[in-house]
């Protein structure tokens, strides 16, 4: 108990600190799903990226019997299953929720808090323990490293936050290649632990497994070629290592994903010139080059990490490094930033010496300074080039894809500067007091939590159903299955996350079907039922009304007493002429006859569907 409590006192700035992270990451969490709770009028409807909404119902699916994560939105495809390593993370919280007997999504508080709050304390922890960085400032660090991509265009602004990746990965590569570019700081246990990280590592993500692999092969052959500044032998044997643990690994899964029809349609890309990665590359190689000639000095492991970090990126732009079946690495590139903004940002906190009072600047520094800023200046006034999601962009879409090697060359000048500013100025001094530096590392992870776009914003703003999904919640049978009709949203429908129905038809549920009769039915049915023209004998086929039902299951039928929403209309013929009617008279109009009400509010109608050809039996 002594020893416990001493342990503690030796450590109560760095539990102050933690304590601290955890808190703002819980802050960070209201703020942004608070707002969408706003809109939504209740906390479950808040999710605020449309590829987790599907990551989070698939992770529901864990619990249907048979397991369905391979299309978890239709009943006619339960038992369809992912490939195996498709999301290990995904499918884990599937598991417990279904141990534990929830919805999976009351897990979201729990990964949105803690994902990011764990990979921050790996972060600090290896820059402290295994790069020699003091404390305050490693902690400092590693959270605007997280936080910066929430300021910036494309996807990469969904990283801190989005279930599950990248950040189900992060915390156990930057101990892995902590420990593997550090063997000085080791002992006997150095093999065996990083040969046996990699493991995990290529299990959970085979993006970061390659990077892994490459970052370590890269920092032995620079190693050896300048000068042995770190043990090349060592490293050449945990990239090898590495690569046969993860070779025999990726080999499942290109097999598995090359016989599953709704992988490949998703994961089609064609390969090109990625020039903005070559020219990345180029010139920051050049500039570090250019440096260590001047300095003067045989390279360092910051020197070799920062190269063998930064040379992937021209690599898997052009999706060389692995031949076969397209995994995407091309477009998951920006999964890297966050090392490679680490590693930037590292190596100029060794580069820069603090400023020494009675040695002044060099001459020419204040001038250099100077055409940095103008080149920062010059890349964000460009709507084509400018990053920042707070400046316009070109064509306005905050959510589309930056190429992250553009994105990466934009944002080195403003680090350049940033390091500048904190390490040989006035100012940098009172800025680097830890009470000053905690405030402003706060206040800006906040601000990026405040300002986060959400993706579904409009969907959360009207989707709002909780009496009905109570109700489902409470009374549906597994597998039953309701047809939403959309009074302003088709692309997310939250009844699956609580309750343990089905959908008729949806977004995602059409991505992963595959191409058939039931895939074109359920499209073509949901568009005459919008267009008031179900009835019709001829819509979509030439049937009566109970036997155009009864092609597939169908148990309930949910509609809002509100107009019909433009988005609606998307899927509709433009000849129709319905836009002052409610979602509830068309579902009346047409399906009367085969609806009971089973729930009703002032804003919504579930009705339980009665089919003869089903009762019958």
């Amino acid at each position: 108990m002594t020893g416990a409590l001493a342990l503690l006192q030796r450590n109560r700035s760095v539990l102050r600190w933690a304590l601290a992270g955890l808190l703002l990451f819980a802050a960070g969490f209201v703020l942004l799903h608070g707002r969408e709770a706003m809109l939504s009028g209740s906390w479950r409807y808040t999710i605020a990226q449309a590829d987790e909404y599907a990551f989070w119902v698939i992770a529901d699916s864990f619990a249907d019997d048979p397991i369905s994560d391979g299309n978890p939105f239709y009943y006619e495809q339960m038992g369809e299953r992912n490939p195996p390593f498709a999301y290990p993370v995904v499918a884990f919280v599937g598991y417990l929720a279904a141990v534990m007997g929830v919805p999976a999504i009351y897990f979201l508080p729990v990964w949105k808090i803690g994902a990011p709050f764990v990979t921050w304390l790996a972060l600090w922890w290896c820059l402290v323990r295994f790069w020699g960085v003091p404390m305050r400032a490693a902690a400092a660090a590693s959270m605007l490293v997280l936080v910066i991509p929430q300021y910036v265009h494309g996807p990469l602004q969904f990283s801190l936050l989005r279930f599950s990746r990248p950040l189900d990965t992060v915390a156990l590569v930057a101990v892995w290649l902590s420990v593997a570019l550090n063997p000085q700081r080791t002992g006997w246990w150095y093999l065996p632990v990083v040969g046996g990280l990699s493991i995990p590592v290529f299990f959970l993500s085979p993006f970061y497994g390659l990077f892994g692999v490459w970052v370590l092969g890269a920092s032995g052959i620079l190693s050896r070629l300048t000068g042995r500044s770190l043990p090349s032998l060592k490293l050449a044997l945990m990239s090898l290592t590495g690569a046969a643990v993860g070779g025999g690994l990726l080999l499942a899964v290109r097999q598995a994903y090359s016989q599953s029809p709704w992988l490949q349609a998703t994961l089609q890309y064609d390969p090109e010139l990625d020039l903005p990665a070559v020219w990345s590359f180029v010139l920051v190689g050049a500039g570090l080059i250019a440096v260590l000639s001047l300095r003067g000095r045989a390279w360092t492991r910051f020197d070799v990490a920062l190269g063998a970090i930064l040379s992937i990126d021209p690599v898997v732009a052009h999706d060389v490094i692995l031949p076969g079946p397209d995994l995407q690495l091309a477009e998951h590139r920006y999964y890297y930033q966050i090392f490679q903004l680490m590693a930037i940002t590292g190596w100029l906190w060794r580069a820069l010496p603090r400023l020494d009072p009675e040695g002044g600047r060099h001459r020419w520094e204040v001038p250099a300074i100077g055409g940095v800023c103008a080149m920062a200046a010059t890349v964000l006034l460009q709507p084509e080039l400018n990053y920042f999601r707070h400046l316009p962009l070109a064509n306005g879409d905050s959510y589309g894809a930056f190429d992250n090697a553009l994105l990466l060359l934009g944002l080195v000048p403003l680090v350049v500067v940033a390091m500048w500013f904190v390490r040989r100025t006035c100012a940098g001094q009172f800025l680097r007091r830890p009470s000053v530096a905690g405030l402003l590392v706060a206040a800006f992870a906040l601000c990026g939590f405040a300002t986060q776009p959400s993706s579904l914003r409009e969907y959360n703003e009207v989707v709002g159903a909780s009496g009905p999904h109570t109700y489902l919640q409470q009374h549906a049978s597994p597998g039953e299955v309701l047809l939403s009709v959309p009074w302003d949203y088709m692309l997310v429908d939250y009844a699956p996350l609580y309750s343990p129905v089905k959908v008729f038809h949806s977004h995602y549920g059409q991505r992963y079907a595959p191409r058939g009769f039931a895939w074109d039915y359920r499209r073509l049915l949901h568009a005459a039922l919008l267009a008031g023209r179900l009835n019709e004998p001829s819509r979509p086929i030439e049937r009566s009304l109970d036997w155009k039902l009864s092609r597939l299951r169908l148990d309930y039928v949910l509609a809002s007493k509100g107009a019909i929403g433009d988005m609606a209309w998307q899927s509709v013929p433009p000849d129709s002429t319905l836009h002052d009617r409610s979602t509830v008279d068309l579902a009346r109009s047409q399906l009367g006859s085969h609806l009971t009400v089973a729930y009703e509010d002032e804003d919504f109608i579930l009705w339980r569907v009665h089919l003869l050809s089903r009762d019958s039996q």
